[in-house]
């Protein structure tokens, strides 16, 4: 019995794969269009994907944890949010449904670079600080509904 090769790089581990996977929009967004619906995809325990199209018809995707979004990705940035439930499993999907990365310390949470974390940063394709202003969901998304 043959195992299959599921990456060109025997050394990337199966975390590895999975963060190049979703932390783009462009594969988020893929990864939904290929799905049966071709609107939302579930990705992880109680996690989804969403595709948002908004009044202006600029799309975006959502990572829901339960009913709570806590990344909304932009071709050119995204929005990340706790939805004030700042659990361990929340951090876990914003960092894995994201190019940044928040960590914890002393029960507060950080961004990577130190800068306290607050509800709707926004960060750019690298994952940089873009905003330290608290950004709505609304405004994230400019007036959304759901495809």
């Amino acid at each position: 019995m043959t195992k299959k090769k599921t990456t060109d790089n025997p050394d990337t581990t199966t975390k590895e794969r999975k963060k190049e996977m979703f932390t783009t929009y462009e594969t988020a967004l893929d990864v939904i269009n290929k799905s049966r619906n071709k609107v939302s995809k579930k990705v992880q325990n109680n996690t989804t994907l969403h595709k948002v199209i908004a009044v202006d018809g600029a799309v975006s995707v959502q990572v829901k944890l339960h009913n709570t979004v806590v990344v909304v990705m932009h071709p050119t940035h995204s929005v990340l949010f706790s939805g004030g439930w700042k659990t361990s499993t929340t951090k876990s999907r914003i960092n894995d449904y994201s190019i940044c990365s928040i960590y914890q310390k002393d029960f507060d949470w950080f961004v990577k670079d130190g800068t306290p974390f607050q509800e709707g940063i926004v960060v750019n394709r690298a994952g940089a600080l873009l905003s330290c202003t608290p950004q709505t969901l609304e405004c994230a998304s400019l007036s959304m509904f759901f495809v």
